[in-house]
């Protein structure tokens, strides 16, 4: 798994760190799909290893990361907006 997403899951607030991680990778020009696909294998890499919970703080960046949630919440491309390509 990603150092930097355990880093999140392991510190004091891992919603937020993940939500932040995700924001700065978006900030840098990461695709969507590249932070994505970056989530999707540490959430497999979780459910083997039966971490349900960080699995689940997992989930929720990527309902803000896609649009599945209040518009307010979505993550947002600099420059481009919410949800922007």
């Amino acid at each position: 798994m990603d150092p930097q997403i355990e880093a999140c899951l392991l510190g004091p607030s891992p919603f937020e760190q993940l939500r932040s991680l995700a924001q700065d990778l978006l900030n840098r020009a990461e695709s969507r799909a590249a932070i994505l696909a970056l989530l999707e294998q540490a959430r497999q890499h979780l459910r083997q290893e039966g971490r349900e919970a960080d699995e689940n703080v997992l989930l929720e960046v990527m309902d803000l990361l896609v649009g599945w949630c209040s518009p307010h919440a979505q993550l947002s491309d600099p420059g481009h907006g919410r949800l922007a390509e």
